[in-house]
């Protein structure tokens, strides 16, 4: 079946491409959709969220590399409030004071606490905000977000300005709203919001574009971040300005940024939805069930299919989901553990950290668009070409990514070559620089040596993480 006439009229068209045209004036709006208007190119949606994306990006990256001297500087006071409250009773603690064994502890289990929250809240979040912009639509489930993040800002402003068990509960209450809100969510709905306005051809373009965006807004953040807490000596001024920059962006999406999953889909889903639910009276147990249901919808594409051609069951994506869990495992511990190393051990000021995260993108840029595109061109002639044939099973195609949007796409077969086992060298290879290069990391003792090995990791990362997409 040819691949392009099986394609959904849905995925084919932009959903902001308004209501269907009769055969008579059809030809009109055709065309200015073909050849737009060099205004409509400059402010297309695409455009409009790849502005919110990178000024979203550099705001909430900006106070990163200050998040970290807050936590310790929190973890160093909660210790004293439980161990020894006489000493410091309003909270102001001298730095070299806070070099002791049980504040280090309580510094590594609230970065722990922050890294498993923010894993939480991407798995729970991405199929929550899925089913609210399927009810409510994308824009103000993007809106939410980004009031989320703004609270997030007060809370951290909030919570070095208070001492005891205040100091706490306001870094509970960072922990529910950063569980809600979270980048991972945020960067999710973008995604969405780009497959929706785009049409097939252009959707991974497009992709690509956001997320080269993102990694260019994080690359300067860092480093702007860390310089406004160092040169202004104030941990709270680089929080205002992500707060104030923020509020831009949710100006700017209320105003400016069009809804890309209009009223008529959304009822036509709720329509759909009581039709299947219609006649069934559901209990409170029943409904807490369906809503857990939802937020773990995504679980259900690891499903294994049935290849019609081999006869058997495809586990490839149970096996990258299971190397995935695994090698997130140890680098979503190895990340905090090395900043919590650098800032306990040596002290590592904001600037510092910024420089680090600086390194931490350019790595990325740099393996992701220059080193493993080179690489894969000059050895890929190296591999076995012959390649067998592999055509996923009808229900492949009918899963969408989107909760609310599953009866909207119909089926698209697509056959596709397997691994020529380029893909798995690649991964194994990644595996053995990262384990060295942390190795190397951890005996080495100045800053600018830790500045030159901390690539070496990242590009393993990176590299890792490219096959796992590829996958």
């Amino acid at each position: 079946m040819n691949p392009t006439t099986a394609t959904d009229a849905h995925e084919r068209t932009s959903l902001l491409s308004g209501r269907p045209q009769s055969a008579a004036n059809s030809t009109a709006p055709y065309e200015r959709q073909v050849q737009p208007s060099r205004k409509s190119q400059c402010f297309t949606p695409v455009t409009v969220i790849t502005i919110i994306t990178l000024i979203y990006r550099l705001a909430t990256t900006m106070v990163i590399t200050t998040n970290i001297r807050v936590l310790h500087t929190v973890a160093c006071q909660l210790w004293y409030h439980v161990n020894d409250p006489d000493v410091f009773p309003g909270g102001n603690i001298p730095e070299k004071y806070c070099a002791l064994p049980g504040v280090d502890k309580y510094y590594a289990i609230m970065v722990s606490m922050t890294t498993v929250i923010d894993g939480l809240g991407g798995i729970l979040g991405t199929g929550i905000a899925s089913y609210m912009s399927s009810r409510f639509g994308r824009k103000p489930v993007l809106m939410f977000l980004l009031s989320c993040t703004m609270i997030d800002h007060l809370a951290i402003l909030t919570v070095q300005n208070v001492y005891g068990w205040k100091q706490l509960v306001t870094f509970g209450l960072i922990m529910i709203v950063e569980t809600i809100g979270n980048e991972n969510t945020t960067v999710f709905l973008v995604s969405m919001y780009v497959v929706d306005v785009t049409e097939a051809e252009r959707r991974t373009a497009a992709l690509s574009s956001i997320t080269g965006w993102l990694v260019l807004g994080g690359a300067l953040a860092y480093s702007i971040g860390g310089s406004i807490t160092t040169f202004l000596h104030s941990n709270s001024a680089v929080y205002i300005v992500s707060f104030s920059v923020t509020g831009i962006v949710l100006t700017f999406t209320a105003f400016v940024l069009p809804e890309s999953f209009p009223a008529e889909k959304r009822d036509l889903l709720r329509l759909e939805r009581l039709a299947e639910t219609r006649g069934h009276s559901q209990s409170w147990t029943q409904k807490i069930k369906a809503v857990a249901t939802v937020a773990l919808e995504p679980m259900e594409l690891l499903k294994p299919t049935f290849n019609p051609i081999t006869g058997k069951a495809n586990w490839r994506l149970v096996y990258c989901a299971l190397h995935s869990f695994i090698v997130t495992l140890a680098d979503a511990y190895a990340l905090p553990a090395m900043l919590i190393f650098f800032t306990t051990q040596y002290s590592y000021t904001p600037a510092q950290m910024g420089y680090v995260m600086t390194t931490y993108s350019v790595s990325s840029v740099f393996v992701l668009a220059i080193a493993l595109p080179l690489f894969i061109r000059w050895f890929k002639p190296l591999y076995n070409n012959t390649q067998t044939k592999s055509v996923p099973d009808e229900g492949d195609g009918l899963r969408a990514t989107d909760s609310g949007e599953a009866g909207v796409h119909t089926q698209e077969v697509v056959v596709s070559e397997t691994s020529d086992r380029m893909d798995v060298h690649i991964t194994v290879i990644s595996w053995t620089i990262e384990s060295l290069a942390y190795i190397v990391l951890g005996t080495v003792g100045s800053f600018y040596a830790q500045l030159l090995g901390r690539p070496l990791p990242l590009l393993a990362l990176d590299l890792d993480a490219f096959q796992e997409f590829e996958a």
